[in-house]
């Protein structure tokens, strides 16, 4: 479990990086998101908030990170690590 956290955390800080380097695909940004949110914060709230039609982007993030709804913590973390491999390979 501690090699996957220190996985999990060195994946983390190379995609923030990677952000504020340049632009990455949406769906990119989407999965890592949606990753992230169920491994720091369990499942996504059923039944949804309501999004306003103005709110796409908030809307999008909130269903990828419902997608994502039923992994463990761990398993998040695992795909999260693996995501982030292929968007931002380690130097």
């Amino acid at each position: 479990m501690e090699a996957l956290e220190q996985q999990y955390c060195e994946a983390k800080e190379r995609f923030e990086d990677a952000v504020r380097s340049g632009p990455l695909d949406d769906q990119d940004l989407l999965d890592a998101y949606g990753l992230f949110k169920q491994a720091e914060s369990n499942d996504a709230p059923v039944p949804a908030p309501f999004f306003p039609p103005w709110k796409v982007k908030e809307r999008r993030k909130f269903e990828a990170w419902q997608a994502r709804s039923g992994l463990s913590r761990e398993e998040a973390m695992d795909e999260y690590v693996r995501l982030i491999e292929n968007i931002v390979p380690a130097n």
